[in-house]
C-alpha cells in the first residue's frame, strides 16, 4: 500500500470506451517501461485513482505514469492507501509531453499476462 501526503484537486480524465476482454493479446513485460528514479508528481484524484508520474529521461516532463485504485483516505486528505498494484500504465513514447499509450491490468494483480492495451493516441 502506498501512503503519501497529497493535495486534492479536480482532474478530468478522458477515457476512450473500448471493449477490454479479448480485443488484444496481452503485451509482454518488456513493453512496460521500467521505472528509474524518484517520482516527479503524486496526486490523489477525485475519481478514486492515485497517479504517480516519473521523468525517466530527465527532460523535465513526465513520460511514464501509473494509476492505483484508492481504497482508503484520511479525512484531511493527508494519507492515501491504494491497492498494491497499478491498474493503469501511461507512456509518452514520442517524448512530446503527452501520453501516447495506456495499458490496463485486467485483473489488478500485477501479472504481466494481464496487461493489455487500453488506448493508443494518434500522435
Amino acid at each position: 500500500m502506498r501512503t503519501t501526503r497529497t493535495k486534492w484537486r479536480i482532474l478530468l480524465l478522458c477515457v476512450v470506451t473500448v471493449a477490454l476482454a479479448g480485443v488484444a493479446p496481452a503485451i509482454s513485460c518488456d513493453k512496460v517501461p521500467q521505472v528509474h528514479g524518484a517520482s516527479v508528481h503524486e496526486e490523489a484524484l477525485v475519481n478514486g485513482l492515485f497517479i504517480v508520474e516519473f521523468d525517466r529521461d530527465g527532460d523535465g516532463r513526465p513520460d511514464f505514469a501509473v494509476l492505483y485504485q484508492i481504497i482508503e483516505s484520511s479525512p484531511d486528505g493527508g494519507e492515501t492507501k491504494t491497492l498494491p498494484h497499478p491498474l493503469f500504465y501511461w507512456v509518452d513514447k514520442n517524448r512530446i509531453g503527452r501520453y501516447s499509450e495506456t495499458w490496463i491490468d485486467r485483473e489488478g494483480n500485477g501479472q504481466c499476462q494481464d496487461l493489455v492495451p487500453y488506448w493508443a493516441g494518434s500522435h
